[in-house]
């Protein structure tokens, strides 16, 4: 998982009126602080203010600069820490989503040394020696993605799949990459803590298989009644938005350069 750092402005639901400025950082292994100008607090019907201190909030609401656009953000579980700091338990990124109404239809899951464990590689390169007593060599790179392999389970479907991207510069240099993932496909919209007991389950079975500790590197979640949205703001039919799911996570080894282990 990145390291994320932004300012925006931040309110409790139901009184984005009386919004305070204030920095979101999180980090894998310290997890989503914020920061705040001044405390929050609740609007009352007549509109006046009413500071909240001590205790939790369910959620805090927030709107932050990221890549150069403006993100909805939902701050999950968070513990006061003074009267201008918070810790949040979890982060999304991507809306904002009230306690009642935090579940979702699919969640896709990359797991730090899963490539190692399922030992499939979808790539592959041939290089041509010096042709035509020419010092020059010829590159061909071809990149097969390996069926998706799909399991029932309690709540309901879950699949291995293979996905690749690919990035240009200036048409002098190709970044390609490719990754295996877990998509969890639900039968019934979850909510977020079943969800984050399945990541568990799979983080503890990689554990298991690969000898090392199964790190998360992404979560990812999807409703069907959020869908993608040009920049103008309409609707880009037939497609999910996606909401990102951060949150410190145990004998996260963010930072640290460790290399994958290899298939054995």
């Amino acid at each position: 998982m990145e390291i994320v750092e932004a300012t925006g402005s931040f309110w409790l639901p139901g009184s984005d009126g009386a919004a305070v400025y204030g920095s979101l950082k999180f980090s894998p292994s310290e997890g989503t602080n914020l920061a705040l100008l001044d405390g929050l607090g609740e609007l009352g019907p007549g509109g006046e203010g009413t500071e909240l201190l001590g205790g939790m909030r369910d959620r805090i609401f927030g709107r932050i600069r990221r890549g150069g656009h403006k993100v909805d953000v939902t701050l999950v579980d968070c513990i006061w820490l003074s009267p201008t700091e918070y810790y949040a338990n979890r982060l999304l990124i991507g809306g904002h989503f009230p306690v009642d109404d935090t579940a979702f239809d699919e969640a896709i899951i990359r797991l730090q040394d899963l490539p190692a464990w399922v030992g499939q590689d979808g790539l592959t390169i041939q290089v041509d020696e010096a042709l035509d007593a020419v010092e020059r060599r010829e590159l061909s790179v071809r990149f097969d993605r390996p069926p998706p392999v799909r399991a029932d389970f309690a709540r309901g479907q879950i699949v291995l799949d293979f996905r690749w991207s690919r990035d240009d510069v200036r048409y002098e240099k190709v970044n390609i990459q490719q990754w295996p993932q877990f998509e969890l496909e639900y039968s019934e919209r979850a909510p977020l803590g079943e969800i984050m007991d399945d990541l568990s389950a799979l983080q503890n079975l990689l554990t298991l298989c690969a000898d090392s500790p199964g790190e998360v590197e992404s979560v990812y979640l999807y409703r069907s009644d959020i869908p993608e949205r040009v920049l103008s703001g309409d609707v880009i039919p037939g497609t999910m938005a996606r909401i990102e799911l951060l949150s410190a996570f145990v004998e996260s080894r963010a930072g640290r350069k460790e290399s994958r282990p290899e298939p054995h």
